[in-house]
């Protein structure tokens, strides 16, 4: 199950090191702005039950780094998933 922010009302925002990187290029105050305004592409979700092989495919598909765990019923976030996260289970197997 995957949500983007349009579908959870846009509270919720991942800002990773490549936004900030962009913000920084193009000139930007790195003070100003909130992370909302610096975060380049859309909130995308997973729930816990999701595997992380799907997870996987979604963030190849939509160029994402992270991903926000949410809980299904609820929508409240429990946990991000990053592409290092992935990483560490195929070079570990955890």
């Amino acid at each position: 199950m995957k949500a983007t922010a349009e579908e959870t009302g846009g509270a919720l925002t991942v800002l990773d090191s490549l936004d900030l990187d962009v913000a920084a290029a193009a000139g930007g105050d790195l003070e100003a702005p909130t992370a909302r305004d610096l975060a380049r592409g859309e909130l995308v979700t997973v729930t816990p039950e999701d595997s992380l092989s799907q997870a996987a495919h979604l963030m190849a598909e939509r160029g994402l780094t992270h991903v926000v765990v949410v809980q299904p019923h609820s929508g409240q976030p429990v946990g991000v998933l990053s592409t290092l996260d992935l990483a560490g289970v195929l070079a570990w197997g955890r």
